[in-house]
């Protein structure tokens, strides 16, 4: 069994571990972790990213239902077409 010293050591050296990893994970997609103005204009830029991004899923979901609709309509015209449906006047 381990003793409280040997965990507290192994503690420090996963939390120094994972400090390091998270350090060179943000200094390899170029976001300086000391500079706060260069944090927050990245995430203000993430945020403009996610807002663009619903947008998108919004529109893109707007337009195959319109074309969905129109598809139903179209083919229910040509149904009524073939069976020769004429509206009276």
């Amino acid at each position: 069994m381990m003793s409280a010293e040997e965990k507290h050591e192994i503690r420090n050296l996963v939390k120094l571990a994972a400090e390091e990893a998270i350090q060179e994970t943000f200094k390899v997609m170029g976001i300086d972790i000391d500079d706060l103005d260069h944090l927050e204009t990245f995430r203000e830029n993430h945020i403009w990213v996610r807002k663009y991004r619903k947008m998108s899923e919004n529109i893109g979901s707007r337009v195959i239902l319109t074309l969905v609709t129109m598809a139903t309509l179209g083919l229910g015209a040509a149904i009524l077409a073939y069976l020769g449906y004429t509206p009276k006047n």
